[in-house]
C-alpha cells in the first residue's frame, strides 16, 4: 500500500495515509478525517471506513468530566488537568457506556526517532446504527493537548491495520501557525467628509483582542495605530491619512502607491489581491476605491490594503510577518478588512452600529459575526464545527449562544434544513411551540428566522425562549445562529445581542 504525508499548520502534526484517500478537515470533533474512495458497499457503510485525527484541549474540559463526581481526588474546583491514565480510564467508561465489546487496551508509542510519545491504545467493537464496527484508537498528552488518532472499519472489511500502525507511526507534531479563531476589539474614531454637507463619518477599525498595543498616535490629520503579537512574530498597522490634494485621482494615487510597493519590494515578489477587497469591505454608502499587495522586503513577508474614501480619505492597514509565514496568517488580514465600518454619526438606521461590539472570526469555515464584549468563547462546549459563547451578563452557567457551519453533506433547500432544525428544537426541548417564523436573510442568502419556547431541565424549571436563524450556503453548507436562555433575562440580554444575526459574513 502507498502513502501520502498529510500536514496542517493550523493545528500542528503530520501523518501518513493511504495514497488516494480523502481528506475532509474539521469536521465534527475531527481536524483531520480520511476516507478511502467509495467502493460497493453501501454509502452508510462507506462513511463509517475511516481514519480520524482529534486534538482536546484539557484546559477546556479540566472539570467536565470531574464536576459529575464530588469525591474524585481531582474534583477539587482547581485547574488539575487529567493525567494519561486518567484520560484512559475516562475513555474507557465512555466506550463501555457507548456498548463496547472486546475491549483491549495498554500502553503504546506514537511516532518515531526523535518524535516518539508515551501513550495508550484501546481497541474494541461497537455497533453503530446496525452495522459493527472495529475500531483501533492510540492517544497521547503534549502540553494540555491530547492527540486521539483513531482507525474505524466495519466488520465485514479487512482489518486495515497497516493503515493504523503507519498513522500511528509516521505521526509527528509541532508549532502550529495560524488561528482557527480569533476575536477582534474596536478602535473608534471620526473625521470629516468634506462634501456640501461637513457630514461626521465614524469609523470602526479592528485587531486582535489579545495583541498588544505599541503606538496610537491621533492627530487631526492623521492616525496610526500598531499591534504586535510578539508570541506570532506579527505586526498590524492601521494608518488614516487626508488624501493628496496634489493628486488629480484616486487611481493615479493607487496606481503610484503600488509602484511605491514594488519598487522596495523584493524581485517578483509582488503579488496583486486587489480584487478580493470588494468583497470583504462593504461601504455602500461611500464612493470607494482598493488596493491590496503582498510582497517580500528586508527578510520579511508584507500585505498592504488600502481604502480610499472618495479624493478624502485613505485608510491604510499592513500586517507583517517573518518571511515565508504570510500564507498562515493573511487570513487574519480578512477578518480585519472585513470589520471595518464607517457610518454617519448620529445615523440610527442600524441600531447595532451605535453599540459598543468586537468581532467573532472562523478563520478555517471562513465567516465573521459581531458579539457583544460580554460574551466569551464556551471551549469545552465548542467543536470543530459549532461555537458556543457563554455571557457574564447571564445568570445561567451554560452556553446562551452558538453558531454552527456544517457540511451538510449534499445540496439541500432553505426549507429542508429549517425542518432539521426545528426537529432538533423539538427534541430538546419539552412542550416546544413555535411563537413565529419569518423569512429573512442571512449575508447574501435566503434565511428563516424562528422564536420558541419551552423547557430545557439541564438549565432549570423556568421556561426558556429561543431564537435562531438558519440558512443553507454555496448549496451544501448549513449555518445556525441560535440564541436561548430563560424567559425572565431574555429580553435584558437579547437587547444587547441583536445585531449579531444580522451581522454574519463570508469573508
Amino acid at each position: 500500500m502507498e502513502f501520502s504525508k498529510y500536514e496542517t499548520f493550523t493545528h500542528g502534526f503530520t501523518l501518513e495515509y493511504p495514497k488516494g484517500w480523502k481528506v475532509v478537515e474539521n469536521m465534527g470533533f475531527s481536524v483531520a478525517l480520511f476516507t478511502p474512495p467509495i467502493s460497493s458497499q453501501s454509502q452508510q457503510e462507506n462513511g463509517m471506513l475511516n481514519l480520524n485525527v482529534s486534538i482536546q484541549d484539557l484546559k477546556g474540559m479540566l472539570l467536565l468530566y470531574y464536576s459529575k463526581d464530588k469525591h474524585h481526588p481531582t474534583a477539587t474546583g482547581s485547574d488539575v488537568l487529567p493525567s494519561s491514565d486518567e484520560f484512559l480510564e475516562i475513555s474507557k467508561q465512555q466506550v463501555v457506556q457507548m456498548g463496547a465489546k472486546s475491549l483491549k487496551y495498554g500502553s503504546t508509542k506514537i511516532g518515531s526517532g526523535e518524535q516518539v510519545h508515551d501513550g495508550y491504545y484501546m481497541s474494541y467493537m461497537l455497533e453503530n446504527e446496525g452495522t459493527l464496527l472495529k475500531i483501533n484508537q492510540s492517544f497521547f498528552i503534549k502540553d494540555y493537548f491530547t492527540y486521539v488518532i483513531t482507525l474505524s472499519v466495519p466488520s465485514r472489511e479487512a482489518s486495515l491495520l497497516e493503515v493504523y500502525e503507519k498513522a500511528v507511526s509516521s505521526f509527528g507534531i509541532f508549532s502550529p501557525k495560524g488561528y482557527k479563531y480569533i476575536i477582534l476589539d474596536e478602535a473608534t474614531g471620526t473625521l470629516t467628509v468634506d462634501d456640501n454637507n461637513k457630514s461626521i463619518m465614524r469609523y470602526n477599525l479592528f485587531a486582535p483582542k489579545q495583541w498588544k498595543v505599541t503606538l496610537d498616535k491621533r492627530s487631526e490629520t492623521s492616525t496610526i495605530i500598531q499591534y504586535q503579537s510578539e508570541k506570532d512574530n506579527l505586526t498590524l498597522i492601521h494608518s488614516i491619512e487626508q488624501f493628496p490634494k496634489q493628486v488629480e485621482s484616486v487611481s493615479k494615487f493607487l496606481s503610484q502607491q503600488a509602484q511605491r510597493v514594488r519598487t522596495r519590494a523584493d524581485r517578483d515578489s509582488t503579488v496583486d489581491l486587489s480584487s478580493s477587497m470588494a468583497k470583504l469591505v462593504s461601504l455602500p454608502s461611500c464612493n470607494v476605491e482598493f488596493l491590496r499587495l503582498q510582497y517580500k522586503s528586508k527578510g520579511q513577508d508584507q500585505q498592504i490594503a488600502m481604502v480610499v474614501i472618495g479624493k478624502q480619505h485613505v485608510f491604510t492597514t499592513t500586517l507583517i510577518s517573518a518571511a515565508g509565514d504570510m500564507k498562515h496568517w493573511s487570513n487574519i488580514l480578512d477578518a480585519v478588512l472585513a470589520g471595518f465600518k464607517l457610518t454617519e454619526e448620529g445615523n440610527s438606521n442600524t441600531e447595532g452600529e451605535l453599540l459598543s461590539y468586537s468581532i467573532f472570526a472562523h478563520l478555517i469555515k471562513s465567516y465573521a459575526l459581531q458579539i457583544p464584549k460580554h460574551f466569551e468563547v464556551a471551549a469545552k462546549f465548542s467543536t470543530n464545527e459549532a461555537i458556543m459563547f457563554t455571557s457574564t451578563k447571564s445568570k445561567i452557567d451554560n452556553p446562551v449562544f452558538s453558531i454552527t457551519y456544517e457540511d451538510i453533506g449534499s445540496a439541500v433547500n432553505q426549507e429542508e434544513y429549517k425542518q432539521l432544525i426545528m426537529h432538533f428544537h423539538n427534541e430538546s426541548l419539552e412542550q416546544p411551540r413555535v411563537a413565529s417564523d419569518k423569512i429573512t436573510r442571512l449575508d447574501k442568502y435566503k434565511a428563516s428566522l424562528v422564536e420558541m419556547l419551552g423547557f430545557d431541565r439541564q438549565i432549570g424549571n423556568e421556561q426558556l425562549k429561543a431564537t435562531f436563524k438558519c440558512a443553507v450556503v454555496k448549496r451544501r453548507y448549513g449555518v445556525l445562529l441560535s440564541f436561548r436562555t430563560t424567559r425572565s433575562e431574555y429580553d435584558s440580554l437579547y437587547s444587547s445581542c441583536f445585531f449579531i444575526f444580522d451581522s454574519f459574513k463570508l469573508i
